[in-house]
């Protein structure tokens, strides 16, 4: 059973967090999605731990049980969370693991930080400057439309319920309860408007993580709607061309809870792609 811990940050902000294994391992960063908590890693932590690492995975301010930041929830200043979460913690140096939003955020950040980054584990989001919403993203954006679909879809746990249940039927009562908990006020189910109507892909730079050269991993659900396969592809092409990319059958967009026994096999494959050049030195690492 994973429990959780509380930081506070500037502002007396609670920021909720789990954080396993041994103090001074290498430090795994898993930085969860939209509308999501930091459980959807529930499953990957444990194997993290048995690989030797120390696994760290805050709820975003907003989700799970961290507070909401009390300045508008835009990526930027997701961004500068992870920043100042790593400084409060005295993280100098991750592996970065990151999912859909969580992915938008702290991939940007990687790019403004390439010196603290030793691998990247990627799994089912957008990157690219030139990349396109989906059509739900697209409603949140659009002033009237996002607030009218905020209330349809997030104005009562049935609601809500049937929307994750549409993408991710065997999401659980736990985390439905916790994913739930954003928006149990009308601050919280501004949220996605905040987050939606901030994001700008134009200001990715193209290629900006190929200064990243380090172990990247790549994984994907065969069939996320939200992001397609082919953005995979993409950020391989564009940003990580040293990724190895893997494919999970029958799955769609919440790989790391939906198909974690799968992932896991996966996380092991790429900490053997860590070691390899940990002991070889870059010129002996092969992909």
């Amino acid at each position: 059973m994973l429990e959780k811990k509380i930081l506070k940050l500037k502002g007396n902000q609670n920021v909720s967090y789990i954080d396993e294994g041994n103090v001074s391992s290498p430090v795994v960063l898993l930085v969860h999605g939209f509308p999501e908590s930091s459980l959807i890693w529930k499953e990957i932590v444990p194997k993290i731990v048995s690989l030797g690492y120390r696994a760290i995975a805050p709820d975003l301010p907003g989700f799970g049980h961290s507070d909401q930041f009390n300045i508008p929830s835009t990526w930027e200043n997701y961004r500068q969370f992870v920043s100042n979460f790593l400084e409060k913690l005295k993280v100098d140096h991750v592996h970065l693991f990151c999912h859909d939003w969580g992915a938008i955020i702290s991939l940007f950040w990687a790019g403004e930080h390439p010196e603290k980054i030793l691998s990247l584990f990627v799994t089912d989001t957008i990157f690219a400057p030139d990349a396109e919403w989906h059509e739900l993203a697209k409603f949140f954006r659009t002033p009237q439309i996002g607030e009218m679909t905020v209330e349809k879809l997030f104005s009562t746990r049935e609601s809500f319920e049937r929307l994750m249940k549409s993408g991710f039927p065997t999401i659980t009562d736990e985390l439905l309860d916790e994913f739930y908990s954003t928006f149990l006020t009308p601050e919280g189910r501004n949220i996605p408007l905040e987050l939606y109507r901030s994001g700008d892909f134009k200001k990715i730079e193209k290629g900006k993580l190929l200064q990243i050269q380090k172990p990247a991993t790549i994984v994907w659900g065969e069939n996320d709607i939200a992001c397609p396969l082919n953005f995979a592809h993409q950020i391989r092409d564009n940003e990580i061309p040293q990724a190895t990319i893997h494919t999970i059958p029958n799955v769609g967009h919440f790989v790391p809870y939906e198909a974690a026994e799968e992932v896991n096999k996966v996380v092991e494959l790429h900490f053997v792609k860590v070691q390899s050049k940990v002991k070889g030195g870059v010129s002996e690492w092969k992909m």
